[in-house]
């Protein structure tokens, strides 16, 4: 439990600053009243503690995000969200948990390759990858359990992506050079959570 509380408080402080460096990429994240990478941990807590009813409580205030990926996305995961809890099945709530945190993330990489392409400071989008990488910290132990090769993959490309490739790629201005990464991600998610 002092771990997560840690893991809790730390993520804050990180989107907190984080937010500051969104600037005009993700409006809707920097102007979250709460970062969404503490909204999903709590939200995947209650599901643990069998509390399934909180889950959409704690979604309010991310509504702006929601709305952002059903726009950018075409995805409407509230929906999902709403009818996972409304059947009080506790596997059905996790797998549309794990479906959001697939899709921020995906989001995420969208808004990056965008700004590459305009030439964006690389620490920002570095900064703004941490939180793709953040979310998935809050379902790698899962993942873990489910296909621990491929969960070794994920976070071995994550680093690749932050401590190499981005910076070529904004170098280059060219997203072409994050692209495979983000696509290994995306496939090995999909895979490990069947989404």
């Amino acid at each position: 439990m002092r771990g997560k509380t840690l893991f809790i408080i730390l993520c804050s402080v990180l989107v907190v600053l984080l937010s500051l460096s969104l600037a005009n990429a993700q409006s809707y994240r920097e102007n979250a009243a709460v970062s969404s990478v503490y909204v999903y941990r709590q939200m995947v807590d209650s599901v643990d503690a069998g509390q399934l009813s909180k889950v959409l409580e704690l979604a309010r205030p991310i509504e702006a995000i929601l709305a952002a990926l059903e726009t950018n996305l075409s995805v409407n995961i509230k929906s999902q969200l709403e009818r996972a809890v409304a059947s009080q099945d506790r596997e059905k709530v996790k797998g549309a948990l794990h479906k959001l945190i697939f899709y921020d993330i995906q989001d995420i990489f969208r808004a990056a390759k965008k700004s590459i392409t305009s030439r964006t400071d690389a620490g920002k989008l570095k900064e703004q990858l941490k939180l793709a990488y953040l979310d998935y910290l809050i379902v790698s132990p899962e993942a873990k359990r489910i296909d621990f090769g491929l969960d070794r993959e994920v976070r071995k490309v994550f680093n690749e992506l932050l401590t190499g490739h981005l910076a070529a790629a904004v170098e280059a201005s060219n997203p072409g050079i994050v692209e495979n990464d983000m696509a290994t991600i995306e496939g090995h998610y999909r895979r490990i959570f069947g989404i």
